[in-house]
């Protein structure tokens, strides 16, 4: 299932904009995606970007390309008690047991991708509603995930989408 259709058909949150630009921020479009936020480095979801007021990124780790890798990166980040987020869209493997699942489920595009914008609507609620804005809502989940940076560069991605429509 490509990206806009898996998106389509899981998400359980309105704004498929925002819901691809996370998915294209964190993870490239890769469901297969594994990273420690325990670590220094969490910003190595980052793409690599031509901005002279960002500082220099360190090299993010090789991202995993088959769910075996995958499995293996998650076992390496639990047995170091690592905190790991997993998938299309960054959920932590917390929120997977939340809805009777495990963390390797989140390996499947539609159950990453359902419990991802499930959150998000929760978020938006706590936020006010769909009037409060992307930037409560991601802000919500950015802090819940343990990824600060987040926000700020799906917001940067939302604007690079828009810019490439023009």
């Amino acid at each position: 299932m490509d990206l806009l259709s898996a998106i389509a058909t899981c998400s359980l949150h309105g704004d498929v904009g925002l819901v691809i630009a996370m998915a294209m921020t964190f993870s490239h479009g890769n469901p297969y995606m594994v990273q420690n936020v325990v670590e220094d480095d969490a910003s190595a979801y980052v793409q690599e970007q031509d901005d002279s007021l960002r500082l220099p990124m360190p090299a993010a780790p090789k991202a995993p390309r088959s769910r075996a890798e995958a499995e293996a990166q998650l076992r390496n980040i639990a047995e170091s008690e690592g905190s790991p987020v997993v998938g299309l869209l960054p959920v932590p493997v917390s929120w997977a047991a939340e809805w009777g699942r495990k963390p390797t489920d989140l390996f499947n595009v539609c159950i990453d991708v359902s419990i991802a914008t499930a959150k998000l609507s929760e978020f938006e609620y706590e936020c006010g509603g769909a009037k409060a804005g992307r930037e409560c809502v991601l802000h919500a989940y950015a802090e819940a995930v343990g990824m600060e940076d987040l926000e700020l560069d799906v917001l940067a991605e939302i604007t690079t989408q828009r810019m490439g429509k023009q």
